[in-house]
């Protein structure tokens, strides 16, 4: 079998996160899981918005209203994606598994 054309390994490299989704049909929002490369994570942020929309009751009512959401950015324009967990939490997820080089 031929050498691979990904630079780097597929097996084990998604990490599932719950993303808050908008639900055109019912202009709503729901929650989803959905998985994401670590390697294509260019950046993190906490993300209020997420937040005023579960103190205004727009999010599901069984969220906790304690949770703190991150933006998550991917690279291109408007590629990214709002999940539950604040960006130390979701780093960490991100980071399972990985020891960062220090210089």
């Amino acid at each position: 079998m031929g050498k691979s054309v990904l630079p780097w390994k597929w097996e084990g490299v998604m990490v599932k996160l719950v993303a808050v989704l908008m639900d055109a049909e019912s202009n709503s929002y729901m929650l989803k899981e959905i998985f994401i490369n670590p390697a294509r994570v260019l950046w993190l942020r906490e993300d209020k918005y997420a937040k005023n929309l579960l103190e205004r009751g727009r999010l599901p009512a069984d969220l906790n209203k304690g949770h703190i959401f991150t933006k998550i950015g991917l690279g291109g324009e408007g590629d990214s994606y709002i999940v539950v967990g604040s960006p130390q939490t979701i780093s960490e997820k991100l980071n399972q598994g990985r020891t960062l080089l220090k210089g």
